[in-house]
């Protein structure tokens, strides 16, 4: 017979594997204008090994370091955000580009660029979706919300059943 102890111990720890479960999903998108039409344009996408790679490729031309992984590989991601400006030979600019996405953990996305290209910022994570944005936020606090209810529940339930 299940007892409400351990019902909720069941709840809590599919709870806990479906949080870590999750892949991560970063926020995609290609600008040459600025952060706005990155943004306005920007997909969220799962990272997968054929979104990270999908990226390289697209970036590989000016960053030899970023190497495909191969398909059934065990790796890690994280997202990336990406401001770079193309210099003229004899100074000035001549355009910036703007990209965030998915890429690989082991990979540093923000050096290796070719000597044309100044990286303005870069920045990665990997410790939340769509990081460094507030939907991970919301998720979290949704799921701590979830746990403590369940941690109230299990608390009244002990007077009862045990």
């Amino acid at each position: 017979m299940y007892s409400v102890k351990n019902v909720i111990f069941s709840l809590l720890f599919g709870l806990l594997n479906f949080k870590f479960a999750q892949p991560l999903n970063c926020t995609t998108c290609l600008s040459l204008l600025n952060w706005s039409e990155c943004q306005e344009l920007g997909i969220p996408l799962p990272c997968t090994i054929e979104v990270a790679n999908g990226m390289h490729e697209l970036l590989d031309e000016f960053n030899t370091q970023l190497v495909p992984a191969d398909p059934g590989t065990n790796v890690s991601f994280q997202c990336f955000s990406l401001h770079l400006e193309l210099t003229k030979p004899l100074g000035g600019v001549v355009n910036a580009g703007f990209s965030q996405g998915c890429t690989f953990e082991h990979s540093n996305i923000c050096e290796g660029w070719v000597s044309s290209l100044t990286v303005v910022q870069c920045t990665t994570c990997s410790t939340g979706d769509y990081c460094p944005s507030g939907e991970a936020v919301l998720f979290s606090s949704l799921f701590l919300t979830v746990v403590s209810g369940l941690i109230v529940l299990w608390n009244y339930s002990r007077k009862f059943v045990l």
